[in-house]
């Protein structure tokens, strides 16, 4: 297994000629004490979590210290990287290493989807990687909100009571149960959570339900209204055809009359 790092070991040395058992009365004069100087960095954080900040809003980086910290934890890296881009990790802040908590609203993150991880760092090194979090978010005039436009609404909501603790992502199906539902979720883990995020979020998908359904509406009509000139006139042109094709032959004279005719110049 090795020698576990920074830790004090005691090592005897005795002696055995094979003939004579060996005198322990002097033993101490035998031990040697040595402080085990060997260098290691920390281990990796434990599991991250994410509260809700006073605003309300889910920005509120949470962990616990490394189980084995071989050493004083100097300082706390908070690492953070695009969904689509997972391998590129790059520290955006740091916090002292007594803290154990990172307001994520001091980065200046963009609309996305990101990953979080965090990272302990002593003189003998930094360590692993934490598990990263999955942090989404939607810029909005006034607030943050923690959402994603698709199929359902995702919120994290980490809300902590003595009773329990919700779950850090909270998958919505796309409908207008989206509060009873949050509801259902945060009662079955005997918590507390916000759902100022989900109503916000759901409302701004609303919103741009709305616009595509109205720009859906004027293609329909537009179509609609082309359709009913194409067909007018189509039928104007073609009623004109037949028209053409059936005018009177002017003045012909019928058979009667011509053998009327062929009487009267006879008797002549």
């Amino acid at each position: 297994m090795g020698l576990t790092p920074l830790t004090t070991y005691t090592i005897t040395i005795t002696s055995n000629n094979g003939v004579s058992d060996q005198d322990m009365s002097n033993e101490l004069g035998r031990q040697v004490s040595i402080n085990v100087t060997t260098s290691s960095p920390p281990s990796s954080p434990q599991p991250l979590a994410l509260q809700s900040s006073p605003t309300g809003q889910p920005t509120v980086l949470t962990w616990s210290e490394p189980q084995y910290p071989y050493g004083v934890i100097l300082r706390y890296n908070i690492l953070v990287s695009e969904f689509n881009d997972s391998d590129t990790a790059t520290v955006r802040g740091s916090v002292n290493g007594t803290t154990l908590r990172y307001d994520l609203s001091q980065i200046n993150l963009l609309s996305s989807h990101y990953f979080i991880w965090v990272q302990a760092v002593t003189m003998h090194g930094e360590s692993d990687l934490s598990l990263p979090i999955q942090y989404f978010m939607v810029m909005s005039s006034s607030t943050v909100t923690s959402a994603r436009a698709s199929s359902s609404i995702v919120t994290t909501l980490s809300t902590t009571t003595s009773s329990g603790t919700c779950p850090s992502v909270v998958t919505i199906p796309y409908t207008t149960t989206v509060i009873s539902t949050v509801s259902q979720v945060c009662s079955s883990t005997a918590a507390v959570c916000s759902t100022n995020d989900v109503v916000q979020s759901y409302s701004e998908l609303q919103t741009t339900s709305s616009v595509l359904l109205s720009i859906l509406g004027v293609f329909l009509l537009l179509s609609i209204v082309l359709h009913i000139v194409t067909v007018t006139l189509y039928c104007y042109m073609r009623n004109r055809k037949i028209k053409e094709s059936y005018k009177p032959v002017p003045a012909v004279l019928s058979m009667k009359e011509c053998a009327a005719t062929d009487i009267d110049e006879e008797s002549k």
